[in-house]
């Protein structure tokens, strides 16, 4: 029985490492979307076009797009918070990150 059981719970942190990877957090979006989820999508696959240059945006497949609460503090006040975007598809995630290398005045990293 605890054989099993190290043996699951291994098999999940295998699969939570493997969906981790497909998570990207965007940090400095000039233009705020609202805290509805298919609007935080909408104003992604326009910055994903028109400053990444990403073609396939409008096709990538976004999993779930929410956006980070503020911490208190005078270091937060003004700043934008911080939206984490999961991809469906790896190679779409690494796509966005190819486009955001030589960008300016944004912050794109991953979760770990």
């Amino acid at each position: 029985m605890q054989r099993e059981n190290n043996l699951l719970k291994e098999r999940l942190l295998q699969l939570e490492c493997v969906s981790i990877n497909n998570n990207l957090i965007i940090s400095g979006m000039p233009k705020y979307p609202n805290e509805i989820e298919y609007e935080v999508r909408n104003a992604l696959v326009k910055l994903f076009e028109d400053v990444l240059h990403v073609n396939t945006a409008q096709n990538m497949m976004l999993g779930r797009c929410h956006i980070f609460p503020r911490r208190p503090g005078p270091y937060n006040q003004g700043r934008p918070k911080d939206i984490l975007v999961r991809f469906i598809h790896f190679p779409d995630r690494m796509e966005i990150l190819r486009g955001a290398k030589p960008l300016q005045g944004y912050e794109t990293k991953t979760l770990y």
